[in-house]
């Protein structure tokens, strides 16, 4: 095994206490919670109170102890920040792109936050206005955005940025439910989402030197749990060691996780017979994280 990371664009996970992985479905693999806080995942409340983004920073600091998110011992944040701003867009399966085609745009509102500092900042997305989220701190943060009254048919979308002083555009991609509806409803047994566990899409790319083009044969191993389906160029199916398709994209479905703002969880790949880490990524209960992984020049 090579000592390298492979770079990683975008979010996190560990195991969640009380949940175990049981197909109690007849007929689909799922997974199954018996702890009573797994029933809290989709509630409007199971998530601290948001920060306005656009609004002065106060003293109220919400420490985390769950994520890697540079808390700062209880300390208000009084360092450099940076803005975001853009658009959000449905992406759809096979290839989950990451780049808006404009006819995909979402339709209805919706909410944008990011978990920095052990504290949410959020802002509203307007369809015709877009997103703006101001006074961010610095630094590679998990972003989520949130369907609101479920209005856009949206899943919990989660995605990694960096942000930098200054203003950053970006247009940011989510997932709708009929994803997964399509996706987990054509592998055989079928596989029902849990709205208490997490689910993860990965694509894989090469280097920019080679393109940035995405990689065919790549095969993930999931040391915590779930279950790897991939897209052969036909249609989905388990990984059975055959790997990607020409989309490079694969799924890790219900895989244990710690409620928002979650933790880091650990993978790996295998590609022409080596294999490779992915850098650790943070998930939560009923999120959808998007990953991109860059293997190595």
């Amino acid at each position: 095994m090579r000592n390298r990371y492979a770079w990683i664009v975008v979010p996190m996970l560990t195991l969640m206490q009380g949940c175990s992985a049981e197909h109690d479905r007849p007929n689909a693999l799922g997974a199954s919670c018996s702890s009573p806080s797994c029933g809290d995942a989709n509630r409007p409340d199971s998530r601290p109170d948001a920060k306005d983004a656009t609004s002065e920073p106060t003293d109220d600091v919400v420490s985390s102890e769950t994520s890697d998110d540079g808390s700062n011992d209880g300390e208000p944040y009084d360092g450099p920040t940076g803005s975001v701003r853009g658009s959000l867009f449905l992406s759809n399966p096979p290839a989950f792109e990451i780049t808006r085609p404009s006819e995909y745009s979402l339709l209805f509102p919706a909410e944008v936050a990011v978990w920095a500092f052990g504290e949410e900042y959020a802002a509203a997305y307007d369809p015709a206005e877009g997103y703006h989220l101001e006074g961010i701190p610095t630094g590679t943060w998990t972003f989520v955005v949130r369907d609101i009254e479920e209005k856009n048919g949206l899943l919990q979308s989660v995605f990694e940025r960096q942000v930098q002083e200054g203003l950053v555009e970006w247009d940011i991609p989510v997932i709708g439910k009929n994803s997964f509806v399509v996706i987990y409803g054509s592998v055989s047994p079928t596989v029902i989402r849990d709205p208490a566990l997490a689910q993860v899409i990965l694509s894989f790319e090469s280097c920019e030197s080679q393109g940035s083009k995405r990689i065919s044969g790549v095969s993930v191993s999931s040391p915590l749990g779930g279950m790897v389906l991939v897209h052969d160029g036909l249609g989905w199916k388990y990984d059975e060691g055959s790997g990607t398709g020409e989309y490079g994209v694969a799924v890790v479905a219900n895989l244990p996780a710690e409620s928002y703002p979650g933790s880091k969880v650990s993978m790996s790949y295998t590609f022409e017979g080596a294999t490779y880490p992915i850098e650790p990524f943070t998930v939560f209960r009923g999120g959808v994280i998007r990953v991109v992984v860059v293997h190595p020049c």
